[in-house]
Order: C-alpha cells, then sequence, then structure tokens
C-alpha cells in the first residue's frame, strides 16, 4: 500500500511538471505567434498615423487573417504615400470632399435676456440719504431741536417751522425691478448631417499603368480608410472594357483591398458601365447621398445621352459626382453637367488643377 501511494505520488509530480512545461512551451509559442502578428501592424500602423490615416475597422483582424507578406504588401504602399508629397496632397484633397460641399444656411436666434435695475422707492424710508428743508418733525436734525433750549431763540424755531425751513433727515428706501428683453440674432450654420457613403470608381484600363495606376491605388487605399474611420460605407467599382466591383465596407474589405492593389492594369476604357452601377447602387437603401468618384485618363470617347440624363437625375436625389483625371486629357470628352467638380493631376509635376468650377451644388437638406 505503501509502494503504491508512493508511485501515485510521483505519478502526479511528473504529471504536474509536464503540465507546467507545456503550458510554458504554448504561452511561449503564443507570445512569438502574437509578435510575429503584432510588430508588422504596429509599424504599418506608425506609417498611417504619420499620414493622418485611421486605420479604424479597415484593419479589424476579427475576420480572417492578414499574412506577414499582406502587412508588409500595405506598409509599401504607405511608404508611397508618405515618400510621395504630391500624393498625399492629392488624398487629403479628395478626403476633404464632403466638408469642402457642407451647406451653410443663415438662422435667426431668437433669445431673452434678464436684467436687473435698482430704483428709488419714495414709499419706503430704509435709511438717511441727506438733509433737506421742510417741518417734518419726527426728522428734525438735533442741531435745530438745540433752537429750543433757549428761549431767545426759541422763537427763531417757530419761524423755520412756519416758513417750511427747518433741516431735516430726507430718508429714502430702493427697490429692484427685473426686465426682460427679447434679443434676434443672426448666425451661419454649417449642415453638419452624416456623411453617406462613397463610391469609388477606377481606372483599370492599360492607358493607366504606370504612375497614373500608382496614384490611383495610392488615392483608394488612402480614401477608403477615412471612408471606413468615418463610419461610411465604401464600394469601389474597377472598369476597364468590364467592371469589377468590390464592397469595402468592413470587416471583410482589406483583403478584397488587397487583392485590387495587387492586380495589373490593362485593356480598354469604358467608364459609362462604372457610372450604370454607381448609379443603381445609389437607388439601394445603404448607399443613398452618395460621393462618387471617378479617377481615370479619361481616354474615351464621350458618354451617351443615357447615362448623362441617369447622373443628372441622381444629382436631383442628393448624390454627387465628382471626377480625377490624372494626366493631360482632363475631362472635355464628359458632358460638364455630369460632375459637380473636376480635377486634373499632372504626374510629372505633380500640380493639381481645378478645370472646372461647381457646376451644381446640391443643397442637403
Amino acid at each position: 500500500m505503501n509502494e503504491q501511494e508512493a508511485w501515485r505520488k510521483e505519478y502526479e509530480k511528473q504529471l504536474l511538471e509536464w503540465q507546467l512545461k507545456e503550458i510554458q512551451n504554448r504561452r511561449e509559442q503564443l507570445l512569438k505567434e502574437l509578435k510575429e502578428w503584432l510588430d508588422p501592424l504596429q509599424q504599418m500602423k506608425e506609417v498611417f498615423d504619420e499620414l493622418g490615416i485611421e486605420p479604424g475597422l479597415l484593419w479589424d483582424a476579427s475576420v480572417g487573417k492578414l499574412s506577414k507578406q499582406d502587412t508588409s504588401f500595405l506598409k509599401q504602399w504607405a511608404e508611397y504615400l508618405k515618400n510621395n508629397e504630391s500624393v498625399r496632397n492629392l488624398c487629403e484633397l479628395m478626403g476633404r470632399l464632403h466638408k469642402e460641399q457642407q451647406s451653410h444656411h443663415k438662422e435667426i436666434i431668437n433669445s431673452t435676456v434678464q436684467y436687473s435695475v435698482i430704483k428709488p422707492d419714495i414709499y419706503s424710508n430704509e435709511e438717511i440719504v441727506g438733509i433737506e428743508l421742510g417741518r417734518d418733525l419726527e426728522n428734525v436734525i438735533p442741531q435745530e431741536l438745540a433752537l429750543l433750549s433757549d428761549s431767545d431763540i426759541a422763537l427763531l424755531f417757530d419761524l423755520k417751522y412756519v416758513e417750511n425751513r427747518l433741516m431735516c433727515f430726507s430718508q429714502q428706501g430702493y427697490k429692484t425691478e427685473i426686465f426682460e428683453e427679447n434679443i434676434q440674432k443672426t448666425v451661419s450654420v454649417v449642415d453638419d448631417e452624416k456623411m453617406g457613403p462613397i463610391i469609388i470608381c477606377v481606372d483599370t484600363s492599360g492607358s493607366m499603368s504606370g504612375a497614373p495606376e500608382n496614384i490611383a491605388k495610392a488615392l483608394t487605399l488612402s480614401l477608403s480608410s477615412r471612408a471606413v474611420s468615418q463610419k461610411r460605407k465604401c464600394y469601389l467599382i474597377n472598369f476597364s472594357t468590364l467592371i469589377k466591383t468590390l464592397d469595402l465596407t468592413p470587416p471583410k474589405g482589406i483583403h478584397d483591398l488587397i487583392d485590387f492593389l495587387r492586380m495589373s492594369f490593362h485593356g480598354g476604357t469604358n467608364v459609362a458601365p462604372a457610372l450604370h452601377e454607381g448609379v443603381r447602387m445609389m437607388s439601394e437603401a445603404d448607399y443613398k447621398k452618395a460621393d462618387l468618384l471617378v479617377i481615370s485618363d479619361f481616354v474615351l470617347y464621350g458618354l451617351s445621352s443615357d447615362i448623362v440624363s441617369q447622373c443628372k437625375k441622381q444629382k436631383q436625389e442628393d448624390n454627387r459626382f465628382f471626377a480625377l483625371s490624372i494626366g493631360s486629357f482632363g475631362t472635355q470628352r464628359v458632358d460638364e453637367d455630369v460632375f459637380d467638380q473636376n480635377w486634373t493631376y499632372d504626374p510629372l509635376s505633380g500640380g493639381i488643377s481645378k478645370i472646372s468650377n461647381v457646376v451644381e451644388r446640391v443643397t442637403r437638406k
């Protein structure tokens, strides 16, 4: 019985030592995996913080897992944005689309102001405020009463009394009155309603290869990050001769975005299907009052009257259309009434110019 008990204790001891060793090994393995996972994300976060881009929900790791290659790839794009000031300025400009289009209106604010005024109260004798001539015997000053102490000059007292020329204390009280005044003030108010969804249409044709391709991808990365951090839905439409759509709304959007950044641009240019898809999305409940941005070199043959009328109709529903032309072609081949505002960006000089003013500003009510 003693040998069996000793064997049991030895077994329990060795089992405990094995369990503790196994727990330690698994802990070390977990810490190693966490370090391998967190280090690249921390590096990437530092770069995006410098760019003023809040990762937000776009980088949600709860769905799927980003590989080291994925994080390294994203870090390369963040470095590209960091090291290209002109592209970074372009991202800032595009990121301010909603702010620049905020509508202002005048409002008249009515307010009531209360103030108090202290006034004399002739019916109250609270304190002595001076000397006055009269014949109020209750308030005659002692010097006048002293006249009565001498029979020779007592007659002077009587004379002053008759003539109302006795010096008497003057007494007075005070009362506080409350007044109200209505004031009107005109102020400028910003219509700061919740920002709507953003639809990004990116030209992935062969004519966009090279610098325009890098700029378009960097813009998509920046705008999608901003949209998600602002809790705006984000929808990406790639177009050349055909279209491909990606929903960048969290949590799965990051993986689709990486696939887009890795793709090569090729094929012809046809923006009409992308606009058709954008207009279709605007009719859905989740994409009402959307901002649609077309990024292209606009090497195309124009738009049909059908798609132009559809875009104009959607603009009447508080949707907005913007265009960024990368290169020197501009948007001359597109009806000027399609886009609310157009920009052109020269990859060689890094210059940004506004090639048309806002044709139609949509006032959101």
